[in-house]
């Protein structure tokens, strides 16, 4: 070989005519040299040719993970339109439009090349958001402060290139950008209205608070103190913060409503820690859609595009995401657990603090607490309030807002509100429109009645995504991947034992005070979810199945019936021979036929029918040796 890329077998064939051969000379001796050459084969790429994304109002960009594509071949050489480097790693954050990107891969041995190309759509599907922060402007030594409308506003979501937008503190005065605060002030929270204008339009206004401080003591001499905020990484506020001032002998401070505490004047001088903590109302702002997110963020099918939501998705607080994350949030959800083993509700970062990585913001410890060396001068620490668990930022203190995003567009759980029997039932729960689902959660009050277990149906709902306690069956179900259901799909099947005969609505009922019914759509969207119990099959011959299956010494079949009349019974084995046979008559509603091992004298998989006039149900059982 000559190169690394080719390579030549030489075969050299000799064939011998003994009728021919003269000893010590060629004669009769035939030779032929074969040359196979290897060369390179073409070179491959796997991957879609076009995918959507959708921006964070934050930074109007959207991140694309890695891992879109790859090559096959041997000895290639690879390169993209977007970056330097020589990869098919494209990921990076792209802004509103179509982005195509162009692979050129080529293998060296062949010189075979190939051209694929990528189309990222961004799509910018976020409306624009006003808010307002608090300020803290300090006394100048002119006994004055000039609070600029400015220092006041986050506006987020605004990826219109060529929409300018700004803000006043008057809705008829475009210009009106400064309030001057005195020394009177000191301390004070001002209450004010900030308006966003466009185009001389007023487009919304909110409200915030001034609060002027003399850090210098041009106004109050000695005096300083420590105040500030508490607000998650979407501006809203964080109350019922208790903010201790280590060091000191002054009691905690709450934050209030606007998510503000303010510790009261002291001598200047000292060293101090400033620690917030707050570990209540574990469930506030958790749902069944934050599993969603995580289990999307571990595969790396949708990564968490915040510090602050992988701070939030850090449930065990071992500064990663894993599995162990996604089953401890679930206890909770379910009720399992009432708080977080170990962790608390809310965790708070320094405000002023800048992540070495916003992609992992675990590489280096991020400060919960805020030291102060010497106190000389009044001073405003804030912070960033991370509620454990809300991974998607869905919490919010406004108790007006719906948390659902379109109560308009809902489903129910069909349920055939039939009259069950004293023991053990069959509940089908039944889909009632078409809907590609993600996800559910819902809690279901049992009334005289014990929850047995959940049989899969068209949703493969496990043992760990429901939990009975307290009277409640709680379910908590998701796919991240999605599942499409038809109308009228049985979902799951409710196992149920009740302590007398009565319809089902009776002893299932939802109860939104205890959780939220939602599901989630594969949009994201949250929507609403209830119990629907209808007429259904128990107005015909109907077969509930056998209770338990499998069973060992005895088991029960139920079945409900239209009018009174004979039933006949027929248990084949697997070869399709008959071990067992009854025939009587039986009343109107539901009835039962007790089947013992001793009767049938053979175990395994069997199948059983029953007859009713002309109409045949078959269903399957499993007796255990």
């Amino acid at each position: 070989t000559d190169t690394i890329c080719t390579d030549t077998l030489v075969r050299t064939w000799t064939v011998v005519d003994s009728c021919q051969l003269i000893p010590g000379t060629l004669s009769g001796i035939f030779t032929h040299v074969q040359n196979i050459y290897i060369g390179g084969t073409p070179p491959i790429i796997i991957g879609p040719t076009d995918t959507i994304l959708y921006i964070d109002p934050a930074t109007c960009l959207a991140l694309l993970g890695n891992g879109t594509h790859s090559a096959e071949g041997c000895n290639l050489i690879i390169s993209n339109s977007v970056n330097d480097d020589p990869s098919l790693n494209i990921r990076d954050f792209y802004p509103v439009g179509t982005t195509t990107v162009i692979f050129n891969v080529r293998e060296v041995c062949s010189n075979d090349s190939i051209i694929f190309t990528f189309n990222i759509e961004v799509r910018d599907t976020v409306d624009i958001k006003f808010d307002c922060v608090k300020t803290f402007p300090e006394i100048t030594d002119n006994m004055t402060v000039d609070d600029n409308v400015n220092d006041h506003i986050i506006l987020t979501g605004n990826c219109i290139e060529d929409l300018v937008i700004t803000a006043s503190y008057s809705d008829d005065d475009v210009n009106d950008t400064i309030r001057t605060y005195f020394c009177s002030g000191i301390l004070l929270d001002f209450p004010i209205t900030i308006y966003y204008w466009s185009e001389g339009v007023v487009l919304d206004s909110c409200f915030a608070i001034v609060t002027p401080l003399d850090p210098d003591g041009f106004c109050t001499g000695a005096l300083v103190t420590v105040a500030g905020s508490v607000r998650t990484s979407t501006s809203q506020n964080v109350p019922g913060v208790s903010v201790n001032l280590y060091g000191s002998n002054i009691p905690a401070n709450v934050s209030n409503q606007a998510g503000h505490y303010k510790f009261p004047l002291m001598n200047p001088g000292g060293e101090y820690d400033v620690v917030p903590l707050r570990n209540d109302h574990p469930l506030e702002g958790v749902s069944t859609l934050d599993l969603i997110y995580l289990q999307r963020h571990i595969l790396g099918t949708e990564l968490l595009n915040s510090p602050y939501k992988m701070i939030a998705g850090d449930i065990n607080k071992d500064d990663k995401i894993t599995a162990a994350d996604i089953v401890q949030l679930r206890k909770l959800i379910l009720g399992i657990y009432n708080e977080f083993p170990n962790n608390k509700s809310w965790r708070m970062v320094d405000a002023g603090y800048v992540f070495h990585d916003n992609l992992d913001p675990f590489i280096t410890p991020f400060p919960e607490k805020y030291h102060i060396n010497n106190l000389n001068n009044s001073m405003s620490i804030n912070w960033i309030g991370v509620k454990t668990g809300d991974v998607n930022s869905s919490y919010t203190t406004n108790i007006n807002t719906d948390n659902l995003e379109n109560r308009s567009e809902s489903m129910t759980f069909d349920i055939e509100n039939m009259l069950t029997q004293k023991g053990d039932n069959i509940i089908p729960v039944m889909a009632s429109i078409d809907e590609e689902i993600t996800g559910f959660q819902i809690a279901i009050q049992l009334n005289n009645a014990t929850e047995l277990s959940i049989e899969k149906g068209v949703l493969s709902i496990e043992d760990y995504h429901y939990y009975i306690s307290n009277g409640y069956l709680m379910i908590s179900w998701f796919d991240p991947n999605g599942v499409s259901l038809k109308k009228g799909d049985k979902l799951f099947e409710i196992r149920l034992n009740t302590n007398k005969a009565s319809n089902v609505a009776n002893h299932l009922s939802n109860d939104p005070m205890v959780m939220n019914a939602e599901y989630y759509n594969t949009s994201n969207e949250t929507r609403s979810l209830n119990l629907n119990f209808v007429k259904g099959v128990n107005e015909a011959f109907n077969v509930r199945g056998n209770i338990p299956n499998p069973w060992n010494n005895e088991t029960t079949i139920n079945f409900y019936m239209p009018e009174s009349g004979n039933v006949l019974l027929k248990v084949r084995d697997v070869t399709g021979r008959l071990v067992y046979t009854s025939s009587n008559n039986y009343t109107k509603g539901m009835n039962s036929i007790l089947i013992t091992k001793a009767q049938l004298g053979v175990s395994g998989l069997m199948f059983y029918d029953l007859t009713f006039k002309n109409e045949v149900k078959t269903m399957k059982m499993l007796n255990i040796k």
